[in-house]
């Protein structure tokens, strides 16, 4: 195809949402305010087996469960304990 992309170069919505989350995952993680109110709402600070946790945190409170991509969804993981 002379110009343009290949038929698989396309996304879905969820291909797309996807990136977004985990684009927002690596914002967050980042950010000092949201990390202190993760650790403020969940007792876990930033050292040893945070990450899971604050990835389900991230995505529960501040992304929305609802919005998070089914890979994410199919992971069964449990709910962040406040």
């Amino acid at each position: 195809m002379a110009g343009g992309y290949p038929e698989r170069a396309h996304m879905t919505e969820g291909d797309m949402n996807a990136i977004a989350w985990r684009d927002f995952i690596h914002w967050a993680i980042g950010d000092a305010d949201v990390l202190k109110q993760f650790s403020s709402e969940t007792g876990h600070d930033a050292e040893g087996e945070w990450l899971l946790a604050f990835i389900d945190w991230a995505t529960v409170n501040l992304w929305g469960e609802e919005y998070a991509p089914q890979a994410w969804k199919n992971q069964n993981r449990p709910e962040p304990q406040p």
